[in-house]
């Protein structure tokens, strides 16, 4: 069973982003709109009282909070910097070296639509499906 989890505070996005995700082939998703529920996830997968995700999709503008919150927690955690993570975000692909110095392993902007998210998402998981 593949699983996701997307990090997105608005609805009409995380809408498009769960769609993508299951026409990609990921069979459980977890949605969470801000940093705080989502560390509190990934703290609970760690002490096995949730499924660590395959993957995870992460905006980086979510209000008054950052996605690169998220990509430290990631970072500093040997079992969490394993989970790859793409970024799907409106910010500018300017973005995208800081991102890449986290190990991300996609940068979408979100004009580029739910096809190349699929498109992206299908990649990442037959990847890890062959391991």
């Amino acid at each position: 069973m593949a699983r996701i989890l997307i990090v997105e505070d608005h609805m009409k996005d995380l809408s498009v982003a769960e769609q993508s995700a299951r026409s990609a082939g990921f069979s459980h998703i977890e949605a969470r709109a801000d940093i705080r529920s989502a560390k509190s996830y990934l703290e609970k997968a760690l002490g096995a009282e949730e499924s660590l995700p395959d993957l995870i999709l992460l905006d980086l503008d979510l209000g008054h909070e950052s996605g690169y919150e998220l990509l430290r927690v990631r970072y500093d955690s040997p079992h969490l910097a394993r989970i790859p993570v793409v970024i799907w975000t409106q910010l500018g692909h300017d973005n995208y070296e800081v991102c890449a110095l986290f190990n991300i392993n996609g940068y979408l902007s979100k004009w580029e639509g739910p096809a190349a998210l699929r498109e992206v998402l299908m990649k990442l998981l037959s990847e890890f499906s062959q391991e």
